[in-house]
């Protein structure tokens, strides 16, 4: 791609919006490998350790369709820059936190900051360049960020963990955020405030439905059979009671036009991918430190292959898959590969002899980072343009979830079978997981927009 010319300012605020989206990957991946540390300084379990980073997803997830309409009340600019402050703020508190409880809620401060200043990244790239040329550059440099951010973000967490103590993976947020607020305050446009319905109501009942299911799901283990059975029936309740009020439009915050075969099967893709790559990876992490003994810096190193293979493929690779197979094929082949990708990792761990299938395991499961980027185009093809921004939100909302579910799924399978043994299950979890997904994207999709 042809890269064209910024004037300062374009450049100046495009590093301040690219250094936040910079942070949510980092923040969000940066924990895994550093999960097991904390759990040994604190002297906590694998359930409570979980919730360090869950606390922050969750948080994250749960407020995003509220503040995304609050940031249109109060202007992206200054959505965005509240929110990054939002999210300094809780990167000293979870740093400077002297237990447990003061952790989770430094994280918790965290993920309402990130869930500000998120969904407004796009709509002010959109604004800075109206130009298409520059926008498609702009565009490519701020996806290149974040796949820069997750690549590299095992091993910056393992280093700065191992050189400076867990605390320091959130002091590392602090300089970023402070250059994001200057470049920011001076070169991000000014736009106007929009007079949006919040729907309390409904936001409310979104909120409280998700925190119910995650908080149950991660202290399953502590319930009787009969309490489960009926949690699980009313759980169910819900979900087809939104699927009725949905179907009718009655639902504001899920209009009836935003949902259709082909969006659904490219939330459940990324849902699907998300949860297994940030459970996969703590899990390996567990296994690693815990089990192996090796330090948090040659954790991070062992999973570049992974890491820089989904960065290198999905920013070159996936515009052509997508030419050659399309959307939808392209999806299926990601998820594929990440399959093959699982079980290569895991053979690799059942016969020690074959060991240098980890690798290619690893190359594999970067290769289906691919997904993200398509599932992207495809649901703003398939979604009418007028609920852009909400299937933005839920686009993120997937992902995080996703996330969040994979991390709870590791700790019960390594609570539950042991480490080794837990790998495994989850493993088998997440393929039957893979193939749902890849199945439901068969569907027959058209472009409807």
């Amino acid at each position: 791609m042809k890269y064209y010319s910024f004037t300062k300012r374009e450049a100046v605020s495009l590093i301040s919006i690219c250094l936040g989206s910079f942070l949510i990957i980092l923040d969000t991946n940066i924990l895994n490998v550093v999960m097991p540390v904390i759990k040994n300084k604190l002297h906590i379990d694998y359930t409570a350790m979980a919730w360090v980073s869950n606390s922050y997803i969750l948080t994250f997830a749960g407020l995003l369709l509220l503040l995304s309409t609050f940031a249109k009340r109060i202007g992206s600019k200054n959505a965005f820059l509240l929110g990054i402050s939002v999210f300094l703020a809780g990167s000293i508190f979870a740093g400077f936190a002297n237990n447990y409880f003061w952790l989770i809620a430094g994280r918790i401060v965290q993920g309402v900051g990130a869930a500000l200043f998120s969904p407004v990244a796009t709509l002010l790239l959109n604004q800075l360049f109206p130009d298409v040329k520059k926008k498609a550059a702009a565009f490519a440099i701020w996806s290149g960020t974040s796949g820069i951010a997750f690549a590299f973000s095992p091993i910056i967490g393992g280093l700065l963990s191992y050189t400076f103590g867990y605390r320091s993976v959130f002091f590392i947020n602090i300089p970023f955020v402070i250059i994001i607020i200057l470049f920011g305050i001076y070169t991000l446009p000014n736009n106007a405030k929009e007079q949006t319905q919040f729907h309390f109501k409904e936001q409310i009942y979104f909120i409280i439905g998700l925190l119910a299911f995650v908080l149950f799901l991660s202290f399953i283990d502590i319930f009787s059979v009969a309490y489960t059975i009926l949690i699980s029936l009313l759980f169910i309740a819900i979900v087809f009671r939104f699927i009725h009020q949905i179907r009718k439009d009655k639902l504001h915050i899920l209009p009836a036009d935003l949902f259709n075969i082909q969006s659904i099967s490219s939330l459940l893709s990324v849902f699907s991918y998300n949860l297994c790559c940030y459970g996969f990876i703590l899990a390996l992490s567990i296994l690693y430190q815990n089990q192996l003994g090796y330090n948090s810096t040659l954790t991070g190193v062992l999973f570049l292959p992974f890491t820089l293979s989904a960065m290198l493929l999905t920013t070159f690779l996936s515009p052509k898959i997508s030419e050659k197979f399309g959307l939808y094929k392209g999806q299926r082949y990601s998820l594929i590969s990440m399959i093959i990708g699982l079980i290569l990792v895991c053979i690799s761990m059942l016969y020690r002899d074959y060991y240098y299938l980890l690798s290619i395991g690893y190359v594999f499961l970067g290769f289906s980072g691919m997904v993200a980027p398509l599932v992207t185009n495809a649901i703003y093809q398939d979604t009418n343009p007028e609920y852009h921004n909400e299937i933005s939100s839920f686009l993120n909302i997937f992902r995080q979830f996703g996330s969040m579910i994979g991390i709870i799924l590791a700790t019960i399978s390594i609570n539950y079978f042991g480490i080794i043994n837990g790998i495994y299950v989850v493993s088998f979890l997440m393929v039957i997981l893979l193939v749902i997904a890849i199945t439901l994207s068969k569907t027959k999709h058209r472009a409807q927009y």
